[in-house]
């Protein structure tokens, strides 16, 4: 299976539309495996647990994003949808505050309607992603049932298992969320695993280091 065909089944399919919404909470968890220590633009932070101590204190918002950018730690788009979170006082939708409770509550399908118009309201999304977002609304409203998983680690670790690739294709297809471009490979991809040929053991891309 294509890599980028693999990719899109994993974000659609995990419904992870929700992830501008928590891209503040990946400010708080600056990655990086080649960070001196300590590191004064931080609070003088010694350690990565120390140092995400220090940017999950709200108040330090700006100096954890300021370093990420200075860093190349997080791409352009992730902090501006950062500072657009800062913007609502830093809390989602349902009342979660950082990446653990949001990813919980907008990785659930039963909030996706508002986890989708919270950031089409704080302008989080990209017309594309809304367009995406919104069908697969509309399929659960039609009785799909998206795949058993929520969050990103989660759904890409799901989705990557060939017990689980046949149920996040057909809803990928279904939902209408597949490009054009690849539906065609993505269909002779299920249609196969349907026949009986065993998928691919994908492994699910690790999370990165964090502080």
């Amino acid at each position: 299976m294509k890599k980028n065909t693999l990719s899109l089944l994993i974000l659609i399919s995990g419904v992870l539309i929700s992830g501008a919404i928590i891209s503040f909470a990946y400010a708080q968890t600056i990655t990086s495996s080649d960070l001196q220590y300590p590191i004064s633009e931080l609070g003088n932070c010694t350690s990565k647990s120390n140092c995400k101590a220090f940017c999950d204190d709200t108040k330090n918002s700006d100096a954890c994003l300021a370093f990420a950018g200075q860093h190349n730690l997080m791409t352009s788009e992730e902090i501006s949808d950062a500072k657009k979170f800062q913007d609502t006082g830093m809390v989602g939708p349902g009342g979660c505050k950082g990446q653990i409770a949001c990813e919980q509550y907008c990785g659930n399908s039963i909030h996706l309607e508002e986890c989708t118009a919270f950031a089409e309201k704080n302008g989080m999304m990209s017309d594309q992603q809304l367009q995406n977002s919104k069908k697969v609304i509309a399929a659960i409203k039609s009785g799909l049932k998206p795949p058993a998983c929520a969050g990103p680690m989660k759904c890409n670790a799901y989705c990557s298992n060939p017990a689980h690739m046949e149920e996040c294709m057909t809803f990928s297809i279904a939902a209408g969320v597949v490009p054009d471009n690849q539906k065609a490979q993505m269909q002779k991809t299920l249609d196969a695993i349907k026949q009986g040929v065993k998928p691919p053991a994908c492994q699910p891309n690790p999370p990165p280091d964090q502080f």
